[in-house]
């Protein structure tokens, strides 16, 4: 007889005499059979030596000894076929030598625990085999399995769950500091025998919840997941010293809540080269590694990277790769995390320059980055973009890299509102610096221009630059030009920058512009934002930095 729910087990004839305990069932009869308690037995091994006669009910202490975990409540059943009754280690007790028409079967209900198959929470101990069969009954019988202890497993666990054949979600659940799985060798925790073409996921919705995974840094080939799953989530796990998966095919609703991620060593964390889609990191905390954290895009240019969310993570201690890389996105919002000392010189933060295929709505807002001032350290690297914005983020360093920005034809391409950091563009810019408020509608790139001079007119020409940083080596003497080939709607930043060594107590401006100069300090530069009227340049937004 296969496993059921008690829940799910036909009702006693009626009525009951009073002498029973709960119905037994035999052969799919529900029969009134008197039942008896022959007290506790020590073990599961003194289960196995006492012959099991329906209506007799045991109380097991403990799985190899008191208390251990692994006891429960059986129930004798006898007097069926021979090859009834399958023994799983678990759930399903036969004597010694049994022929399958006798078992002791162990009352459950809600949940299957590794422990009631005999897993030792040791990381020393290899309880492999045990957890395979616990992962088989709870699938069997669509109940969470619960991860109750600190496991260790020397080879990947199967985990078929046919895609397209079930909606309902399997859990595997841990409680307690610590509890999940633990290897020390460089495996793939997790595995499918469904047949995979190479293309496909073949298994799906599946969540950890509380899991610590558990690997050695130095393996670097120790994962979590193979690219056989898809619809995959992990809440409030913990992820140490392994990585969750590598994949050259694409992934599909992955999604991280509140998990703890750290110390994974080199390589990227999760790591997909054949596209992706519906993928979220939230409120996560991830540190500690010599590796990146995410990279979604497709090196074959082909699949988008769809539907993708960072939001409010904390991000730090990832000196050699990016906290994400991106490729050719459609939709993606990165919104209020937080990194400190992430990439390098040459490796933003945030990369958006890994293929060819243009991102298109594209959201980077509120985030805060703390990272040293180096050169070719940027937060952000944009790529091939329309549609795109940054807006209120703070980097104390360098905040945008546009050297590799692509502009589509008759599209717009990235708005940066509100933004704020130490040095905004790098050369050859396809991005506009735009006041809150204002819509990026002009389609033309004009790149920025450095004029370093000792005082006199510095030429402002509109028409082939909107963005200008003015240097000076003396503090009077210095003016603007009246902008020429400006048109209606159109806006210019313009840094003006103190080399003197003293302070720069006045700037002209030639011709008809609105704005007011104040004294610029030594060692300050000053970042003025223009819009013009089809009269006037008119000041928008003035910030000292330095």
């Amino acid at each position: 007889m296969a496993d059921v729910k008690i829940s799910q087990l036909p009702q006693a004839s009626l009525p009951l005499t009073g002498a029973e305990v709960f119905p037994v069932v035999q052969n799919g009869v529900t029969v009134q059979a008197p039942i008896r308690s022959i007290g506790s037995t020590a073990n599961i091994a003194a289960l196995r030596a006492a012959t099991p006669v329906s209506g007799i009910v045991t109380n097991v202490e403990g799985y190899y000894s008191t208390n251990d975990g692994g006891g429960g409540v059986f129930y004798g059943v006898s007097g069926v076929a021979p090859g009834t009754y399958v023994d799983n280690g678990g759930t399903i007790i036969l004597p010694s030598n049994g022929d399958g028409s006798t078992a002791w079967l162990r009352a459950i209900d809600a949940i299957i625990s590794a422990r009631m198959f005999g897993a030792i929470s040791d990381t020393n101990i290899d309880s492999t085999i045990f957890i395979q069969k616990a992962l088989d009954v709870a699938l069997s019988l669509k109940l969470s399995l619960l991860l109750d202890g600190k496991f260790k497993i020397t080879a990947s666990l199967i985990l078929n769950r046919r895609v397209t054949t079930t909606s309902d979600i399997f859990v595997i659940f841990a409680e307690g500091t610590g509890n999940g799985l633990y290897v020390d060798t460089s495996i793939t925790m997790f595995d499918s025998t469904l047949p995979f073409g190479g293309i496909n996921p073949v298994s799906e919705f599946i969540t950890f919840r509380g899991v610590h995974f558990q690997g050695i840094e130095a393996n670097a080939n120790t994962y979590v997941l193979n690219k056989k799953f898809l619809r995959m989530r992990f809440e409030n796990c913990n992820f140490r010293g392994i990585k969750c998966l590598t994949s050259d095919t694409y992934v599909q609703t992955y999604y991280f809540d509140s998990c703890n991620i750290r110390e994974w060593g080199n390589g990227i964390f999760f790591d997909s080269t054949g596209g992706a889609y519906d993928f979220s990191v939230s409120t996560c905390v991830v540190e500690a590694a010599r590796g990146g954290f995410v990279r979604l895009t497709d090196v074959n240019n082909i699949r988008l990277i769809s539907g993708v969310r960072f939001n409010d993570n904390l991000i730090e201690g990832i000196p050699n790769g990016s906290a994400i890389a991106l490729g050719g996105t459609r939709g993606c919002t990165i919104i209020g995390n937080y990194f400190e000392y992430v990439g390098g010189a040459n490796i933003p933060v945030i990369n958006l320059d890994l293929n060819t295929i243009i991102h298109i709505g594209v959201l980077i807002s509120g985030n805060f980055c703390q990272n040293p001032d180096t050169v070719d350290w940027w937060m952000i690297k944009w790529g091939r973009c329309q549609t795109a914005e940054s807006s209120n983020n703070y980097c104390n360093a360098r905040l945008h890299d546009n050297s590799t920005i692509y502009l589509a034809s008759g599209s717009p391409t990235v708005s940066s509102i509100g933004d704020y950091s130490l040095l905004q563009f790098v050369a050859s810019t396809y991005l506009w610096k735009i006041p809150r408020g204002n819509i990026l509608c002009n389609t033309v790139a004009y790149p920025l221009q450095n004029i370093t001079q000792a005082g006199g007119v510095f030429p402002i020409a509109a028409e082939t630059y909107s963005i200008f940083k003015l240097t000076t080596s003396v503090a009077v003497g210095n003016s603007c030009s009246f902008p020429t080939g400006g048109v209606l709607g159109q806006r210019i930043s313009i840094q003006f920058v103190n080399n003197t060594g003293v302070i720069i107590n006045n700037w002209t401006f030639t011709g008809s512009w609105v704005v007011s100069w104040t004294a610029l300090a030594i060692g300050k530069y000053r970042s003025i934002d223009f819009y013009y009227d089809g009269a006037s340049w008119r000041a928008l937004s003035i910030t000292d930095v330095g």
